[in-house]
């Protein structure tokens, strides 16, 4: 599942459900089934790169994020300012690299300058800093904010609240480069020409048909003028672009918490360029995405229940990603397969079936927002907010060796008992649970515990979301990147 980039709507996604779908019926589930939407997603024009500029006052060329390559004409434009606009004709072979190109999705498509402003993480508080502390003007201007603290979408927002045209995102070192060069491939953190994708949507699911499933032939609102998707450009560009940028930023310093860990920079707050470097008038910001209507497929694998077939325990992780997906969604996908695996088995050797029904999952679409389980929940949504236990979440499932989780308060107690019944796979003389509380549980070096009500899940992951109803326990859980090998993961 990891030799190429997986995103929804092309072809090698299609392989990959047939594949998950064929390993299900091998298996043995007794109902396995596909299950289609047609959904609103956003993509990059491969034709015509998004980029952050630097212009002079002669309208020359200073800095660009996609360099000065003659492969990337400078005729594009981003006709039709919004989210629609013509996409005929912008398909990709899947391994065409032009397709790869760093997007925010459901970002605005439009052109537009100005000033730029450091806004640290883009939080409410920090605009409000800049404009009644710094006195600094954010109307019509761009900000630039680094990842962290809260959601991309919610940045977005507020930088959308405080009239500012564009907004530009970049992971700054001190969080995915913390031991300096040591980098990708030679270890877990991001190299400085890397770029962190994601979405932009304040929501989940297709957004023009937030609250019912997007079947074919649904009713449908215009998806560029849905409240939750942007009306400002946003861009991520790479810590590398970023500390350029940063660098011609004049005006005040800024407050000591909001430096991070980019070498050489000063994190100036902006609203004018440095004179001290090449002379800069003016930032550009072209972002040429658009919406796609496309197919949405969910693949479904259930275990009928012995005594109450009728109520549900889902066990699922999306199948899309922006990358080859190692980590986030392969190893979560390697997991349900296991868990369907491990279930099938003890039913074949011990005659047992489980009290419920018993559902593996695997969603279309989730790195657009949960895109494939919010339709499918919202296709049956009086049915599991009354029969639903729970859901378990295995996205980002394994990307280190110590376990991680966060649940609903119910199901803390269920996993506590779980993690008992499991060896240390370095020490069989105790449990993983003994280990685990060696690390004091709540933040310690050998495993984190966390919780959240299922209507505050976090937003980057592909949990079912159940805003309507309390009735309905969730749970994910991952491994840290940590030194110790945990080979046993899933138990029954």
């Amino acid at each position: 599942m990891s030799e190429g980039a997986y995103k929804a709507r092309q072809g090698t996604d299609r392989e990959i459900a047939n594949w998950i779908k064929e390993n299900f019926q091998k298996v043995g589930m007794d109902f396995v089934r596909e299950e289609k939407f047609e959904a609103f997603l956003s993509f990059a024009d491969g034709f015509c790169p998004n980029r952050v500029e630097l212009l002079d006052a002669n309208n020359d060329l200073v800095f660009s994020t996609v360099g000065r390559s003659a492969d990337y004409a400078t005729t594009c434009s981003a006709t039709g300012s919004g989210n629609s606009g013509p996409r005929q004709g912008r398909y990709l072979r899947d391994d065409d690299p032009r397709d790869r190109q760093p997007y925010s999705a459901y970002a605005r498509r439009g052109e537009f300058e100005g000033l730029i402003v450091y806004a640290n993480y883009g939080t409410k508080e920090d605009f409000r800093y800049l404009r009644q502390t710094a006195n600094m003007e954010l109307s019509n201007r761009i900000a630039i904010v680094r990842t962290g603290r809260i959601h991309v979408a919610n940045k977005v927002f507020n930088a959308q609240e405080e009239d500012l045209r564009g907004l530009i995102i970049y992971s700054d070192p001190d969080e995915v480069a913390r031991e300096g060069r040591d980098v990708i491939p030679d270890s877990i953190w991001l190299p400085g020409d890397g770029v962190r994708l994601g979405h932009v949507h304040l929501g989940r699911g297709d957004p023009s048909t937030p609250g019912w499933a997007s079947m074919e032939r649904a009713h449908r609102l215009d998806p560029s003028k849905v409240d939750t998707i942007p009306n400002i450009a946003v861009q991520p560009v790479s810590y590398d672009a970023a500390k350029t940028l940063l660098q011609y930023l004049a005006g005040p310093d800024s407050p000591p918490d909001w430096k991070g860990g980019l070498e050489r920079t000063t994190y100036k707050l902006g609203g004018a360029f440095s004179g001290t470097l090449t002379a800069v008038n003016r930032a550009k910001l072209s972002v040429f995405n658009g919406l796609e209507l496309v197919d949405v497929a969910n693949v479904i694998a259930t275990i009928r229940g012995a005594v109450e077939p009728d109520r549900y325990v889902v066990v699922g992780s999306h199948r899309d990603s922006w990358g080859p997906g190692a980590a986030d969604p392969a190893a979560g996908t390697a997991a349900v397969l296991s868990a369907a695996r491990a279930f099938r088995r003890a039913m074949d050797r011990e005659g047992w079936r489980p009290r419920r029904t018993v559902v593996f999952a695997s969603w279309g679409a989730g790195e657009f927002g949960a895109v494939g389980s919010t339709e499918w929940l919202e296709r049956r949504l009086n049915k599991m907010a009354g029969r639903a236990v729970a859901y378990l979440n295995s996205d980002f499932c394994v990307a280190g060796s110590d376990l991680a989780a966060a649940a609903s308060p119910a199901l803390k107690r269920t996993m506590v008992d779980v993690i008992k019944g499991v060896k240390d796979p370095t020490n069989e003389q105790r449990s993983y649970y003994e280990y685990w509380a060696g690390g004091h549980l709540d933040g310690g070096s050998h495993g984190r515990w966390g919780s959240y009500p299922v209507s505050a899940s976090p937003p980057d992951t592909s949990s079912l979301s159940l805003p309507q109803t309390r009735h309905f326990s969730a749970m994910t859980f991952f491994l840290l990147v940590c030194s110790h090998k945990l080979d046993i993961f899933w138990a029954h």
